[in-house]
């Protein structure tokens, strides 16, 4: 757990800098540093948690180890988060990349458009990494399904296409909470037509068709429509507005658990794992005994029996028992 910290510290902190400035590295260049990373965590060997949990926070089983690739996406993405709150930086933005400008009201298939007309490679790395966040961005409530944009979302799709209306984009006709009615439904078509009379160009079928389209992505998720929503910036927006730690869980986010959990629960029942693991960091503020601890929990202590697993000792019993 020390070494962790020393890597977050005193390694990454040099590279900062490039990474957030400069194009992304190659490929090998990313898998190399990973590799030299957990060569130092692991002392050269094996990796005793596998990567998907190491990275996890504690009470997931994780060690807040670093990932190099979220790192990397998240210290891209903050140049976004830029164009909201520095006056500065959204005037140099609009003049160099005019099309981000509008990169909150679209969802993530326009950012593949923008890319192909993107010649400027750091740019192209920015809207990347965006559209990786965008992916790992799933709505779960009502709140986060309203706020999300009509146009370019891949979840919308009619007729196996996304959806952009230039008409509904020119009078900011864009989030799905514009189309629902103070009954918490849907609009007719009829309703539609008296709350946005200068839309001319809508019919009905192209209305009934899109309505159908987010009604299907509505019941992906499971979600509840009703009247008695807030007004939030869609999800990805949402978390971009975060710490860049935030936008790293959100990228980390799977789920995958530690291995040694199966085993636990077969010797035990109803195991709480989530408090289980809470308490080992909460129980001490020695570092040796919380790695002490988690050894235990997942089952990398170096027992007898490992060893006599592994051929290296004659016997699994432990030393009191063998005296």
């Amino acid at each position: 757990m020390g070494k962790i910290i020393v890597i977050k510290s005193l390694i990454i902190s040099k590279l900062t800098h490039l990474l957030i400035s400069l194009p992304d590295p190659s490929e090998q260049f990313n898998n190399d540093l990973e590799k030299e990373l957990y060569d130092y965590l692991w002392d050269g060997k094996n990796s005793k948690i596998k990567k998907s949990v190491v990275c996890k926070p504690y009470n997931e089983g994780g060690l807040q180890m670093l990932d190099i690739k979220a790192f990397i996406t998240s210290l891209k993405v903050s140049w976004l988060k830029k164009l909201r709150v520095d006056s500065d930086w959204k005037d140099f933005t609009v003049n160099m990349f005019p099309d981000l400008i509008n990169l909150d009201k679209r969802r993530c298939e326009f950012v593949n458009v923008l890319m192909e007309r993107t010649t400027n490679v750091f740019g192209k790395d920015v809207l990347r990494h965006y559209n990786k966040l965008s992916n790992k961005c799933y709505v779960s409530t009502l709140d986060e399904f309203v706020a999300e944009c009509i146009h370019y979302n891949v979840n919308i799709l009619r007729d196996r296409k996304v959806i952009f209306v230039k008409e509904w984009c020119d009078n900011d006709i864009l989030w799905i909470r514009q189309l629902v009615n103070d009954n918490g439904n849907f609009m007719c078509f009829e309703e539609f037509r008296m709350r946005y009379p200068h839309i001319l160009r809508t019919n009905f079928l192209m209305y009934e068709g899109i309505i159908n389209a987010i009604k299907r992505y509505r019941e992906k998720y499971d979600i509840k429509l009703s009247s008695n929503f807030k007004t939030f910036d869609s999800k990805v927006w949402h978390v971009l507005g975060k710490r860049n730690k935030h936008v790293q869980s959100v990228l980390l986010k799977s789920e995958a658990v530690p291995t040694a959990i199966d085993r636990w629960n077969k010797k035990y029942d109803n195991l709480n794992w989530k408090n289980i693991y809470k308490m080992c960091i909460k129980t001490t503020y020695d570092v040796q005994l919380r790695w002490f601890q988690l050894r235990i929990l997942h089952r990398i202590l170096s027992t007898e029996k490992l060893l006599y697993t592994c051929r290296i000792v004659e016997s699994p019993l432990c030393t009191f028992y063998r005296v």
